[in-house]
């Protein structure tokens, strides 16, 4: 990006031929003011005229970037409330870790909030937590997993229900006991 000096000074060509013409850039008309002389003007002397000039394009220049970094913002809160009211997240998860367990592969589980906390489901295995916070509805969901594969292990086969032998099969899927 060019400096602001890098910028006055292209100008300053542009601005010696214009008055040349007899036309002053609304850029300098407060600087040429300042140099009237009761009925004419007299040529200005661009090495005191510079400093002024840098001053106004620099408030100028960083007007123009402040108003352009406060959309930036303004932009960045909308998508943030967005963001914030989104109903639901996904989580990836990819350990057990520091369990004597580990993830066969890595799943994914929805973190939605509800009131003042946050659920954590794996829809396929029909399972959920909830917790003060979206990571500890996740932490707190691998617990509830681990407990139920244990669990639903040491039934006899026959003994499941639907419900129960679905959940672990899915369970089988994503979980095994490291050896």
């Amino acid at each position: 990006m060019p400096t602001i000096k890098n910028r006055i000074e292209a100008f300053l060509p542009e601005a010696h031929e214009a008055e040349a013409q007899g036309w002053r850039p609304p850029e300098c008309e407060q600087v040429l003011v300042v140099h009237r002389k009761p009925r004419q003007y007299v040529a200005p002397n661009w090495q005191r005229i510079m400093p002024i000039l840098l001053a106004k394009f620099a408030q100028t220049f960083l007007a123009a970037r402040i108003e352009a970094l406060e959309r930036d913002v303004e932009a960045l809160r909308k998508r943030l409330d967005q963001v914030g009211s989104s109903r639901s997240i996904i989580a990836p998860i990819e350990t057990f870790a520091p369990e004597p367990y580990e993830a066969t592969k890595p799943f994914h589980v929805v973190v939605e909030p509800v009131d003042d906390e946050f659920i954590a489901t794996l829809f396929d295995a029909n399972i959920n937590a909830s917790g003060d916070t979206a990571e500890e509805s996740v932490s707190n969901l691998k617990d509830i997993m681990l407990t139920l594969f244990e669990r639903l292990q040491r039934e006899p086969q026959g003994k499941l229900g639907s419900g129960p032998a679905r959940q672990l099969s899915v369970l089988k899927s994503l979980v095994r006991k490291q050896p």
